[in-house]
């Protein structure tokens, strides 16, 4: 992966203008283990550009990356938001797995409408990789929260790209489920009212194995996303615990799905396997 110097000055011969000074998020520090669902060791920044999209618009991508301590590639993540939740309410998660040596590539979409705009995904990955933030050949995973995890997996079902989608709170769209036996993980919690652990098992169903199915007791849908409103949580259960231990749970989940789909970390699945449903315990 080329350092954002390199993105910048490749930025100066393509249709895009990438923020000049990366935000700094996370320092490098050795003594963060990395342990699943923990902060991991690597430095962060952020930083994001604009694409054209379509011929007479563009589109907003955001880039929160680990700063890599070597020359490995690093595999990327693609985040999709819900609706009217933009990504910068998920900056906590974006942090969170760059921080374990990940880039994650999370554009915007129109009215912050994920499905106006469903292939903004393929987009955004596209841009990266032009730009230098993903290197070609690295695994690459898609995930979204709600609607942005219906999203996820139409871009997951038309592009063989992503490598696996991980479905927080969320539900695909029917006939979109053309997998082809790539991983899927969904992730659900025991208060969330808008997509209850019953429907999101069976809706994980419908794909194929290897699937995982996790389930974090006392998570409400919400508690995905920083600065909720009154409104957004009036639809919603009410959490029971703290919102730091039920995030450590779903990340734990999600921390060790993407080690082993994208770093092919045998062991970090036999650990998911034992702490979630799963019926197949490697792609």
């Amino acid at each position: 992966m080329r350092l954002p110097v390199f993105a910048c000055a490749i930025a100066l011969l393509t249709p895009c203008c990438i923020s000049a000074d990366p935000d700094p998020r996370l320092s490098f520090d050795a003594t963060r283990t990395g342990v699943a669902g923990t902060t991991g060791p690597f430095g962060v920044l952020h930083t994001l550009w604009h694409a054209q999209s379509r011929v007479t618009e563009a589109i907003v991508i955001e880039a929160t990356y680990a700063v890599p301590i070597d020359e490995t590639p690093l595999p990327t993540v693609v985040f999709i938001h819900r609706g009217d939740v933009p990504p910068a309410r998920y900056q906590w998660l974006q942090d969170h797995i760059a921080s374990r040596g990940y880039t994650v590539i999370a554009p915007r979409h129109f009215a912050t409408v994920p499905i106006l705009e469903a292939d903004n995904a393929q987009i955004a990955l596209d841009s990266a990789t032009e730009l230098g933030f993903v290197t070609p050949g690295t695994k690459i995973a898609i995930a979204g929260h709600a609607l942005g995890g219906t999203v996820a997996a139409l871009n997951f079902a038309a592009d063989d790209r992503f490598a696996g989608l991980a479905l927080l709170a969320a539900t695909p769209a029917p006939g979109n489920l053309r997998q082809r036996d790539r991983p899927v993980l969904a992730i659900a919690g025991t208060q969330d009212e808008k997509v209850t652990p019953d429907l999101s098992r069976t809706e994980l169903e419908r794909f194929t194995a290897p699937r995982w199915f996790g389930l974090v007791d006392g998570m409400n849908h919400y508690a995905w996303t920083d600065e909720n409103t009154e409104r957004d949580l009036a639809g919603d259960g009410n959490p029971l615990g703290d919102i730091g231990r039920l995030r450590r749970d779903a990340t734990r989940l999600l921390d060790l799905w993407l080690d082993g789909v994208l770093r092919d970390d045998a062991a970090a699945l036999a650990e998911l396997a034992l702490i979630a449903d799963a019926e197949a315990s490697a792609p």
